[in-house]
């Protein structure tokens, strides 16, 4: 609290601090340097007020509407002096100036203005050395600085020959006051023994507080130390709250003979003012306790900002890295493309070369026999040659035109057909830089790849096209109102199983990165297939199953019956399939059902409680379920004979057909949950699975159509 306990002239600590008519405080040696006539304060302009007041925020206790009410012009001089407490006001014997100070004996009255409020204050005969002494804050500082409290002014009057309680009066007693014996470091509150333990118990939030004992209010002489009534040297009992005055007893009728005070008990008063600055301080104590955590994360943040530049600086290094790396990879490529070209290029005429020479040796060769032959002076000998040298010359002399190429043919040059040209990926090297990192935008759904197919729905988006994306967190909300997360990653793909068949399911999609999360896209509407199809599942059925037609029959390797199971289930909803009877023995069972995925696939279908079957063979048949068969019913199956399970979980009911005959009554009730098709076989037995079929009209039909 340094700044609290500065004197606003010196920008030092309080040094024997004075009360000033206007309540505030300053050095007493402060004061006396400041104090001029009064005529030279009102002549010279003020410094301007804001900053003054912006400098320095202490304020009187009761603002500004208090103390407009309390001003007064005296003497007629146009000075605006607020009522001063009977304390402020010097006596008149109060002799002596301070020091390099004009006096206060002569004619020209002193005054001074506050460098707080800028109010100018006339000053008494002794000036500004006979301003009272800030007993609350000197009491303050001595605090602060762990030492004793300064003793106060001695008192005039009965009060030091009489003596005062050794000990300051509790302030929350509700009758007269008992003398206070703990204080209370954070709640600023002076308790008597029971207050304390009905007020501020230890424990709570109140256990944490520091408790110590109370500073007796007393002098050298055991005399009352704290602020007396000027007239009389008395304990001043009485306030006023119109001119902030206050006194004894005493002086109480006197002063109330003005007219318009409004005289308070001052030790009620300071106790109801204390009150209610505690609690002001709860609150303010709250947004200090709001600052400290907010500079906590600003620390926290100052840490995870340097290990995030850190990482950066890292990233930057390695991308660079392999920025160098790609770039000496294609300094080999193209110097290895270079020499492979120039070993290409250089082959040719080497090849060139030699087949102009071996050329060239047989046209010397032939040119120069000729001569030879020419010079030959008998005709009829030379003639024996002539002719073949002549046509020998002009098939050679075509030859050269047609495998010889010239000098000038285009298609030999000193140049190879390459060229190399950097500046767009130095412009690309360019452009490589941060990105500024924001929240991303919302992303769109693709609604034409967005498809539902048997009890799936898959749904694709786009990211922003402006905004960097680490990953998205996909919602589905399938008719309750409520969207559940479903998807978490940088995929702009996602394919949710497992749902209800013929149900409309609606979708929204999010992006995030590290700097915040997108707005929702719009959302998306995607149906399920109304019907199911389906197949027996290899994984879901017992090892000795053999399924045929990839899932759509199955037959068993073993004479025991082993139980397949569907790649589907269902918890809600009617659904219908068949089989269809390929292959039979007339000494087999066959057994048709639903089951849950824990069902034991080593033993028929209904054997245990995960169960529920219909078993049949060539004469009759019986539901099963928990190992307990019932509703025989006659009628039984061949090859070609198709089953029909109709599993309606509306109702919670499973009723059977055979040859699209109901065979019997409903076999199961109260069925919930999640159900597979199922299907028990032997080696005498091959059947063939139909999906997505239309549901026969039932009993519950009629009911519904009724």
């Amino acid at each position: 609290m340094e700044e609290e306990v500065r004197c606003v002239a010196c920008g030092a600590p309080f040094n024997d601090p004075v009360l000033l008519p206007c309540l505030h405080a300053l050095c007493r040696q402060c004061a006396c340097a400041a104090q001029r006539p009064v005529h030279a304060l009102l002549a010279e302009p003020a410094p301007g007020a804001s900053g003054a007041a912006a400098s320095h925020e202490q304020e009187p206790p009761d603002g500004g509407d208090s103390d407009k009410a309390s001003v007064y012009s005296e003497t007629d001089s146009g000075v605006v002096v607020a009522s001063r407490p009977a304390s402020c006001v010097p006596s008149p014997e109060a002799s002596g100036a301070c020091e390099g100070g004009e006096g206060g004996a002569g004619t020209t009255q002193q005054g001074i203005r506050c460098p707080v409020c800028l109010k100018v204050s006339p000053l008494g005969a002794g000036g500004a050395a006979e301003l009272p002494r800030h007993n609350a804050m000197a009491r303050i500082i001595a605090r602060q600085r762990g030492g004793d409290p300064p003793p106060a002014e001695a008192p005039q009057g009965p009060a030091a020959a009489a003596g005062a309680a050794t000990l300051p009066p509790c302030q929350l007693c509700e009758g007269p006051p008992r003398p206070a014996s703990t204080e209370c470091s954070q709640c600023r509150v002076l308790y008597c023994g029971p207050c304390l333990a009905s007020c501020h118990p230890a424990r709570g939030p109140l256990a944490a507080h520091t408790l110590g004992p109370v500073t007796p209010l007393e002098g050298p002489a055991g005399q009352w130390a704290g602020e007396v009534c000027a007239a009389h040297g008395e304990r001043p009992t009485l306030y006023c709250l119109l001119c902030r005055w206050w006194g004894c007893g005493e002086c109480g009728p006197r002063h109330g003979q003005q007219g318009g005070h409004d005289l308070q008990p001052l030790d009620n008063l300071a106790k109801t003012h204390k009150a209610e600055l505690s609690e002001s301080l709860q609150q303010l104590s709250g947004r200090a306790k709001s600052a400290h955590s907010q500079i906590t994360n600003l620390k926290t943040f100052q840490d995870r900002v340097n290990a995030h530049c850190d990482s950066l600086a890292g990233e930057v290094e390695k991308q660079c890295t392999e920025l160098l790396e790609a770039v000496q990879q294609a300094r080999t490529r193209l110097l290895a493309q270079l020499a492979a070209e120039r070993e290409a290029t250089t082959k040719i005429y080497r090849e060139e070369a030699a087949t102009c020479t071996r050329r060239l040796h047989k046209t010397t060769g032939l040119i120069q026999f000729c001569i030879e032959a020419i010079k030959e002076p008998d005709p009829a000998a030379f003639m024996t040659l002539g002719p073949q040298l002549i046509g020998r010359v002009s098939d050679l002399d075509l030859e050269w035109d047609k495998d010889i190429p010239s000098a000038c043919n285009p298609r030999l040059s000193p140049y190879i057909d390459l060229d190399l040209d950097h500046k767009g990926v130095l412009r690309t090297l360019n452009t490589f830089n941060f990105i500024r990192m924001k929240p991303p935008g919302a992303p769109e759904f693709l609604t034409e790849e967005c498809v539902g197919e048997n009890n799936s729905i898959t749904a694709t988006w786009s990211p922003h096209p402006t905004t960097r994306v680490s990953g998205y967190a996909l919602e589905i909300d399938d008719g309750d109102g409520e969207f559940k997360e479903v998807h978490r990653g940088p995929e702009t793909l996602c394919t949710v199983e497992g749902l209800h068949f013929n149900m409309v399911y609606h979708l929204r999609v999010r992006a995030y990165n590290i700097s915040g999360v997108s707005p929702y896209s719009a959302p998306v509407a995607i149906r399920t297939s109304a019907t199911a199809w389906f197949s027996l599942d290899r994984t879901l059925s017992h090892p000795e199953c053999r399924l045929v037609g990839g899932g759509a029959g199955v037959t068993c390797e073993s004479y025991q019956h082993r139980t397949a199971l569907a790649s589907v289930g269902f918890s809600r909803g009617r659904h219908y399939w068949q089989f269809t009877v390929e292959s039979y023995d007339a000494n087999a069972d066959v057994v048709f059902g639903v089951a849950r995925a824990s069902v034991d696939k080593e033993h028929m279908l209904g054997n245990d409680v995960h169960g529920w079957a219909m078993y049949i063979d060539h004469q009759r048949s019986w539901f099963l379920h928990g190992a307990a068969h019932h509703g025989r019913c006659e009628g039984g199956v061949a090859v070609g004979t198709t089953v029909g399970v109709l599993l309606d979980l509306t109702h919670g009911t499973l009723t059977f057909y055979v040859n699209e005959e109901q065979q019997g009554d409903v076999a199961f009730t109260d069925l919930t949950g999640l159900l597979y098709p199922a299907v028990s076989v032997n080696r005498n037995v091959t059947v063939t699975l139909h999906t997505a079929l239309d549901p026969p009209h039932s009993d519950y039909d009629s009911q519904s159509d009724t």
